[in-house]
């Protein structure tokens, strides 16, 4: 049947294709559980500041926002010129990035916390940073919160940011025995 052949292609064609570009449904599903961990929720919680400033530096905001984005909001324009000026655009595909960007949105918008699509609160950005640091520090060698250290020692050179840096090395320094 044509329904046959379609679950056929799609098994044995595009979902390796979508695994080897990068693209997973699944990813802010696992962000979510990573953001969960104790380990990678007090990173982000010692680099707060600095993640608030690496976030407005590229957020749209207008007068009188509601929640969630009383902080201003990113589109997919802010994503593309974050992942430039970041560097991450050498290492993630425009497709991945975007799929990021919407997955996390979605995300959002499906839990009921009032997103709007299109628009990414301060709370998916934070989900959309653990999926870019799984993607971009992907050695399964390498703990989630490492993987998230790595990413926020990156972002530490923003202007502002650089308690990211304090953050990430105490994590990097305790994993690799350094401290």
């Amino acid at each position: 049947s044509r329904a046959g052949i379609l679950n056929w292609y799609c098994e044995w064609c595009l979902e390796p294709l979508a695994e080897a570009l990068g693209i997973s449904e699944e990813d802010a599903e696992f962000a979510v559980a990573m953001l969960q961990q104790p380990d990678v929720a007090a990173l982000l919680q010692r680099g707060q500041r600095g993640l608030d400033i690496v976030f407005a530096r590229y957020s749209m905001s207008g007068p009188g926002q509601q929640e969630p984005y009383k902080k201003g909001y990113w589109t997919q324009q802010s994503m593309r010129k974050f992942a430039t000026e970041s560097d991450l655009s050498a290492e993630l595909s425009h497709p991945c990035l975007q799929r990021v960007f919407t997955d996390c949105v979605q995300y959002e918008c499906s839990e009921g916390r009032m997103g709007l699509d299109g628009r990414m609160s301060s709370n998916a950005f934070r989900l959309a940073l653990v999926v870019i640091a799984m993607k971009v520090h992907g050695s399964p060698s390498e703990t989630p919160v490492v993987r998230v250290a790595l990413l926020m020692l990156r972002l530490s050179i923003c202007r502002g940011a650089s308690d990211l840096g304090v953050a990430a090395r105490r994590v990097l320094g305790s994993s690799r025995g350094l401290m």
